[in-house]
C-alpha cells in the first residue's frame, strides 16, 4: 500500500504559527472566521493521521488539496445565524437550537469532526453557504484522509458557490481518500455532466470507479446511461 506523505508539526511550530496567525489577522483587520493558509516546507513526512492536534481550539495543521501543509484558524463560532423567511417556524426553532448546541460543543473542543460536518449541513440548510464552506474546510484540515467533508465541499463549490475548479479538486480528493465508495464516483460524474458539461470526464471517472470496484451495478448503470 502506498504510504501517504505527512507533515509533522511540532508543538513549538504550532505555537509559532498561532502567534503568526494572530499577528496577520489583527494587522489585516480580518476576523477569526478567515482561513489562514500557511505554506510550510517540512521533511521526514509520515502518516497524516498522526499529526499532533492541539486541544486548545486555536489552530490546526494538515495538507491542502495539493498536498502542501496548511494551518487554519478555527472558524468563528459566534457567526450570526440568519434564517431564510421561507423556513417554517418549527423547523427554524429546532435548527437554531441544534446549531447552538453544536457551536457550544465545538467551543469546548474544536477537534470534533462529526460536529463540524453537522454544523456545515445546518448552515447550508439556511442557505449560509459561506458558513458551510468554513465548517467543511476546517473538517478537511483536521481529518485530511476522510471523504465526507471533501465530497460535501465538491457539491457546495460545484452547485452553490459556482467554483467548478475547486469542486473538481474536492470531488477527486474524496475519491482518493475512499476509492472503494461507489457513490463518490457517481456524484463526481453527475458534476461533470450537470455543471462542467463534460461527458468525457464523466465516463472516465465512472470507468475509474469500475476499475476500483469491479462489477458495481450502480456504476455500470451510470456509465450505460451516458454511452
Amino acid at each position: 500500500m502506498r504510504k501517504r506523505p505527512y507533515f509533522y508539526i511540532s508543538f513549538a511550530l504550532l505555537l509559532l504559527v498561532g502567534v503568526a496567525a494572530y499577528f496577520v489577522l489583527s494587522r489585516s483587520g480580518l476576523d477569526s472566521s478567515t482561513w489562514l493558509r500557511v505554506m510550510v516546507s517540512l521533511s521526514n513526512h509520515e502518516d497524516l493521521e498522526n499529526l499532533p492536534v492541539p486541544n486548545d481550539g486555536y489552530v490546526r495543521a494538515g495538507p491542502d488539496l495539493d498536498g502542501a501543509a496548511v494551518v487554519a484558524v478555527v472558524p468563528n463560532l459566534d457567526r450570526q445565524i440568519i434564517v431564510p423567511a421561507s423556513i417554517p417556524a418549527q423547523i427554524k426553532e429546532n435548527t437554531v437550537k441544534e446549531i447552538e448546541r453544536l457551536k457550544a460543543l465545538l467551543k469546548q473542543d474544536s477537534n470534533l469532526f462529526n460536529e463540524w460536518l453537522d454544523l456545515g449541513m445546518l448552515y447550508k440548510s439556511f442557505d449560509d453557504y459561506e458558513g458551510a464552506r468554513e465548517a467543511w474546510e476546517y473538517a478537511s484540515v483536521i481529518r485530511p484522509v476522510n471523504s465526507l467533508s471533501f465530497g460535501n465541499l465538491g457539491v457546495l463549490y460545484g452547485y452553490y458557490l459556482k467554483n467548478p475548479v475547486l469542486a473538481e479538486k474536492n470531488y477527486l480528493k474524496a475519491i482518493e481518500n475512499d476509492p472503494k465508495l461507489p457513490y463518490l464516483y457517481g456524484q463526481t460524474a453527475d458534476f461533470y455532466l450537470e455543471v462542467a458539461l463534460n461527458p468525457v470526464k464523466a465516463r472516465s471517472i465512472l470507468e475509474k470507479g469500475l476499475k476500483a470496484i469491479p462489477g458495481d451495478e450502480s456504476l455500470i448503470a451510470a456509465l450505460a446511461s451516458i454511452e
